[in-house]
């Protein structure tokens, strides 16, 4: 009897562990059931509104760029619901079809970019290019903004030279998502680069390359991605170290003293902005170009759960050097360049909210679109008032 008093307190407390694990472990499979519902009731998502999932593959290219045309439904949402999404006969993102030419009396305007310009996973009048067309129409003239999906530099770029100019655009806006296009600019037809850790640019002399086993098993438990904080900024790696142009956060572009495969990435986008300076010469034509900046160049919460996450040496990390360095070489080209990063950045410190997607996502929600369009607003306000429809 003695012996089982003293043993009693250890089987209650092996009881206890043992019913602690089978009730996480059926949270789990709950949860696992429950993503497995939505999946299967889910609306469609992004991927379901491109002509290809081989971004800027020319064969699917369009009048309008790369998404479908006609398309119309409920499309994913950034917080697990569904929004509505609409693209025209042509391609646009509009629920209306353009003529080849503008009607007199209205202003044009082509904006054209990645998946953040078209709006991932946004309303359809969220995003900045509908806020300005909607803005302008209000405080300026008709104006009709149409909404083009490119991937990078060079895409938009033949998208131009093919289609784009057949709409006869009184200005064209052309977005810029740093550490995306930069990486699907600067890594064509090439690998991703080297990983950081292998440049001793990022880690601590005495850290431990791969991920620490809780972040491995955070990654397969549903019930831990759930209670754990989100990364700063995701990875095409899937946790694995990132490499110079991941193509979601090009981290190699942010370093303070980049190696010389570094620079010549650069180059490739230098020689991307001089193609474009010299077709808007050539064309006569009005651009400019819209900065998009890294959710970690804004949100300063996300850069320290980007530097654990990953753990970098943020001493080795310069977050304004892609803006200071397309800066410089659009004012050489007389390429006009409009940064917000800064605006961005204020904002989110005065007002606290988020203008980027949950899951360390880097593209904006509706919150982000409309601060960026205020941040742009006033520039825009004196290149659309220049232009006179009834010149044409």
């Amino acid at each position: 009897m003695a012996r089982w008093l003293r043993r009693k307190p250890l089987l209650v407390a092996a009881a206890a562990l043992l019913f602690a694990i089978a009730a996480l472990g059926a949270l789990e499979a709950s949860l696992r059931l429950l993503d497995w519902t939505r999946q299967r009731n889910s609306p469609l998502d992004f991927a379901d509104v491109r002509t290809s999932r081989g971004e800027g593959a020319a064969a699917a290219m369009n009048p309008a760029g790369w998404l479908k045309p006609g398309f119309g439904g409920e499309v994913l949402d950034a917080y697990g619901g569904a929004t509505r999404w609409s693209t025209n006969g042509q391609g646009f993102r509009a629920t209306r079809d353009f003529t080849l030419a503008p009607a007199p009396g209205v202003r044009r305007i082509l904006s054209i970019g990645d998946s953040t310009t078209v709006g991932f996973r946004i309303g359809q009048g969220d995003t900045y290019g509908s806020r300005i067309e909607s803005w302008s129409n209000e405080s300026i003239g008709s104006t009709e903004v149409l909404i083009s999906f490119t991937q990078d530099l060079p895409s938009g770029i033949r998208y131009l030279q093919r289609f784009g100019m057949r709409w006869k655009p009184d200005l064209i806006l052309m977005g810029l998502s740093l550490g995306n296009d930069l990486s699907a600019t600067a890594s064509r037809g090439e690998e991703q680069g080297e990983a950081l850790a292998e440049l001793d640019l990022n880690l601590p002399q005495d850290s431990r390359l791969g991920q620490p086993c809780w972040r491995t098993l955070a990654r397969r438990s549903r019930l831990l991605r759930s209670l754990l904080p989100a990364r700063g900024i995701a990875s095409a790696q899937s946790g694995r170290i990132p490499t110079l142009f991941d193509p979601v956060h090009g981290l190699g572009f942010f370093l303070a003293q980049p190696p010389r495969r570094v620079e010549r990435a650069y180059q490739r986008i230098y020689a991307a902005l001089k193609e474009i300076g010299e077709l808007r010469s050539k064309r006569d034509l009005e651009i400019v170009l819209l900065i998009i900046p890294q959710r970690f160049q804004v949100q300063p919460e996300d850069w320290k759960a980007t530097v654990r996450e990953y753990r970098l040496r943020p001493d080795r990390f310069d977050l304004n050097r892609p803006n200071q360095r397309i800066a410089e070489f659009c004012r050489r080209l007389e390429l006009e360049c409009l940064d917000a990063t800064s605006q961005l950045r204020q904002w989110h410190q005065e007002k606290g909210m988020p203008l980027y997607q949950p899951n360390a996502d880097r593209h904006w929600n509706w919150v982000g679109h409309r601060a960026f369009f205020n941040a742009v607003r006033p520039h825009l306000q004196e290149l659309i008032a220049a232009i006179d429809p009834d010149s044409r």
